[in-house]
């Protein structure tokens, strides 16, 4: 399978992020073998470090002229699941976070994270789809915050009114806390 260089890019850092390898091939949709083999000759032959000082010393014209892409991982933790979010939130990607989201919606998780550290771009379309899964969260019980938004994002988080709507927290930690420590109020507050 021939692969382009974008492609090399994106598995060395997923690679570099540790990754494992079957991620790796389901997240870029390849083959599992086609991962290990990259991965095994940059290993090798040392290209590691060719490719980390392309990806560093080219990051502009790289971004210009790159395909834009979007992954989503799912990590589910004791009390709570975050999504993360690399690349751009743009409307070419606004079916597959709408799925992502949903798939949330009707679980048993009580408390969602959309860790966006990684996101280059946010535009509104997926503004309206977050703002829209904040709601219904809330409706259903849910917690649903965003996690350490990248510096690429800010802006629109506050032009596009999330900032204002669903809560945002720096940290794992901080997200967890105020999401159960709120639930617990909530719940004793009932009883």
């Amino acid at each position: 399978m021939v692969l382009s260089q974008e492609m090399y890019t994106r598995i060395y850092r997923l690679y570099k992020r540790n990754i494992n390898t079957q991620s790796i091939a389901t997240t870029l949709n390849i083959p599992l073998r086609t991962v290990q083999s990259v991965i095994s000759r940059f290993e090798t032959s040392g290209n590691l470090q060719s490719i980390e000082s392309e990806d560093s010393s080219e990051k502009k014209s790289q971004a210009e002229n790159t395909t834009a892409f979007l992954d989503i991982y799912t990590y589910p933790k004791t009390r709570y699941i975050t999504i993360e979010f690399v690349g751009l939130l743009t409307d070419k990607y606004a079916e597959s976070v709408s799925r992502e989201l949903q798939k949330l919606l009707s679980s048993n998780w009580k408390a969602v994270g959309l860790k966006m550290n990684n996101v280059e771009q946010l535009d509104k379309s997926i503004a309206d789809i977050i703002l829209s899964y904040h709601q219904k969260c809330t409706s259903v019980s849910k917690f649903f915050a965003i996690l350490d938004p990248s510096p690429e994002i800010e802006p629109q988080l506050k032009q596009f009114n999330i900032e204002n709507v669903v809560p945002i927290f720096g940290t794992e930690r901080a997200f967890e806390d105020n999401a159960f420590s709120k639930r617990m109020t909530n719940f004793t507050k009932r009883i």
